[in-house]
């Protein structure tokens, strides 16, 4: 028998962002061309497309940071099954971000307070970030727009 009994796991953190040049409109994948590493991780990034590997367990957390068309338009940021392009949600482990104004802020950068998070243990599919719910327009995504990944050995 045994009583509270801990096993350590490898655990490492990676950094995917924005590089600020991109604009989106509704339905497009957010890219993240730039990663930042402890080393030795199974994250791989094309196109937008977050590849994990199967055998591990992640935690995914997007600071979402955008300047929007105006100052009254809503932001939603979705996970996504890049296979099959279908929106993910929290039975999924998935949580999407949702900024909807009343009425208007003065201000049409939005970021920080913006959080998008996926728990996802052992995963069959890739993974990708949607602007889902932009009012209208298109948005900026900037280069302070970054997920930070958690890939823990299970």
């Amino acid at each position: 028998m045994t009583y509270l009994q801990r096993h350590s796991r490898t655990t490492r953190m990676i950094i995917i962002s924005a590089d600020g040049t991109q604009t989106v409109s509704n339905g497009d994948t957010i890219l993240f061309p730039n990663k930042q590493t402890t080393g030795g991780d199974s994250v791989s990034v094309s196109s937008g497309v977050i590849s994990l590997s199967s055998t591990k367990s992640y935690f995914l957390q997007c600071a979402v940071s955008v300047e929007r068309p105006s100052t009254s338009s809503d932001v939603i940021t979705t996970w996504y099954n890049s296979s099959t392009n279908t929106a993910l949600d929290k039975s999924d482990g998935a949580f999407k971000s949702q900024y909807n104004p009343s009425g208007t802020s003065s201000s049409t950068r939005r970021n920080g307070t913006l959080i998008s998070v996926m728990y996802v243990s052992n995963p069959a599919f890739d993974i990708k970030l949607v602007i889902s719910g932009l009012s209208g327009g298109t948005t900026t995504i900037k280069e302070t727009m970054n997920i930070l990944i958690t890939e823990v050995e299970t």
